[in-house]
């Protein structure tokens, strides 16, 4: 029995084989790194265009507050530049 754990344990699995095989192929490094970005760009793109969609959501909803009366004009506009990329930093201490 030991004899025979021996002889398996001295020849390459076929696991070792194939990663093996894997690492000496060259450009495996681009393909994974091809691979990584491509998935990179997609979630980033799916994320952009959620966040843009749920912008213009709250956009139509104060709107539709706004000529509902249920909101005021100065009310509107202060929500509209608070929900602004670059009026943030300003409008933190409001």
């Amino acid at each position: 029995m030991l004899a025979l754990l021996a002889a398996n344990a001295t020849e390459p699995s076929i696991a070792v084989e194939i990663l093996t095989r894997m690492v000496s192929f060259p450009g495996i490094v681009f393909v994974f790194a091809g691979t990584i970005a491509i998935v990179a760009i997609v979630f980033g793109t799916v994320t952009q265009t959620l966040q843009t969609r749920e912008r213009e959501q709250t956009r139509r909803e104060i709107a539709a507050y706004l000529a509902e009366g249920m909101i005021d004009s100065d009310t509107a506009e202060m929500l509209l530049k608070r929900g602004k990329r670059n009026s943030r930093k300003k409008n933190i201490d409001c």
